[in-house]
């Protein structure tokens, strides 16, 4: 079996807990789906935004003399020019002037745009559920074979597209698809060996 940790989280922040906790795995995808690392940390793939999509991005900003950060969930160094860049992160005053950039961000083409507070995080439009895809065609898997397990809005794809199991503490939204549940993720690995 291959053990494969898929988070939102950038690779400096799940290292951290990943040596902390001695915790062996096979695949890591980090930054939801945006890049998929091997067993010994190796950048197998990953997907940063265009010089032309950051420039279409950039001129939205500066028109709306919006502030520029960098995203705490980015893995590359970014430059004065943003380059590079895996995940853009735009603060907002308030949360009235967020969700209509959000929504005006969210109409250009082939990006993904998630609202969080007065944030927003733009980035190709990549999933979680991409990065598996990707890895089931490195490991020649079928979609029977591939079990999820997820907590929040981010898994929604990933646990529709293969068995996939919700948490018991999940996001609401998850409530409402038909997924199955699960209390612990060691829960399941043994549901599964059994069968």
């Amino acid at each position: 079996n291959k053990f494969v940790i898929n988070t939102g989280r950038c690779y400096e922040s799940i290292k951290e807990e990943i040596d902390l906790y001695k915790i062996k795995y096979d695949y890591l995808v980090c930054n939801n789906g945006l890049i998929v690392f091997d067993c010994d940390n190796n950048i197998l793939t990953s997907s940063c935004l265009s010089n032309n999509k950051l420039n279409l991005i950039n001129s939205y900003i500066d028109k709306n003399n919006y502030v520029k950060k960098k995203s705490p969930y980015d893995f590359y160094s970014i430059s004065d020019k943003f380059e590079n860049v895996l995940e853009l992160c735009i603060s907002f005053k308030n949360i009235k002037s967020t969700k209509l950039a959000h929504q005006e961000l969210s109409s250009m083409h082939d990006i993904l745009c998630y609202r969080y507070l007065n944030k927003i995080f733009i980035s190709n439009n990549i999933t979680k559920s991409d990065a598996v895809s990707f890895i089931q065609n490195l490991e020649n898997v079928s979609n029977e074979d591939i079990y999820t397990v997820g907590d929040n809005i981010n898994d929604l794809e990933m646990l529709q597209d293969f068995n996939g199991y919700k948490m018991l503490y999940s996001y609401p939204c998850l409530w409402f698809k038909k997924i199955k549940t699960t209390r612990e993720v060691h829960t399941l690995v043994k549901k599964i060996n059994k069968r």
